[in-house]
């Protein structure tokens, strides 16, 4: 693709790097801290042109806190989770998950600190969600816009005002978007 982000990336990635790195234009941009850091920057094609992929890796020997109480890693799960746009380019963030081993014997994928467990999204790309839910678009708009389902839409909204309003049933709130 002719005027494609290839030929910039290598710009963006060397000319500013830093003490975070290579990556340090993604590492600032996303907020990545240690043990967190940015391993890869690719460029892979996709039905929409090319995607935008940034693998996260953690130093090895990383220790993470659970339950309380700081934990070796006992294997990873692999993770993928859609971010806001990168110019024209849809954008991704991938890592290995670390998953503990508790005291009480239980296996537990860690929180990582730029999705919600469970979530698909990063919280940027979720918060992006709402702002324009909240400024009046309905879920069909903001799924064009963000070029996802507005089924998808939905179940954000939902799980906004879910956590929101914990004691209280979704159908007694009002309604945000139709």
């Amino acid at each position: 693709m002719v005027g494609s982000l290839n030929a910039f990336l290598p710009y963006l990635v060397g000319a500013a790097y830093s003490t975070y790195g290579e990556f340090a234009l993604f590492t600032g941009a996303l907020n990545i801290r240690s043990p967190w850091y940015i391993k890869q920057v690719t460029l892979k094609d996709s039905e929409y042109g090319e995607d935008l992929h940034i693998s996260i890796g953690h130093k090895k020997g990383a220790r993470f806190y659970v339950e309380g109480t700081e934990l070796p890693v006992y294997d990873h799960q692999q993770r993928t989770w859609r971010h806001l746009d990168f110019i024209q380019h849809r954008c991704y963030l991938r890592a290995a998950v670390p998953r503990v081993k508790t005291k009480a014997n239980r296996v537990k994928l860690i929180k990582v600190p730029w999705a919600v467990p469970g979530s698909s999204f990063t919280l940027f790309f979720e918060f992006k969600i709402m702002e324009l839910v909240l400024n009046g678009m309905n879920r069909s708009e903001v799924g064009r816009t963000l070029r996802i389902d507005g089924k998808r839409v939905g179940r954000v909204i939902s799980s906004f005002v879910s956590f929101r309003r914990p004691h209280n049933s979704i159908s007694s709130s009002y309604i945000i978007s139709k």
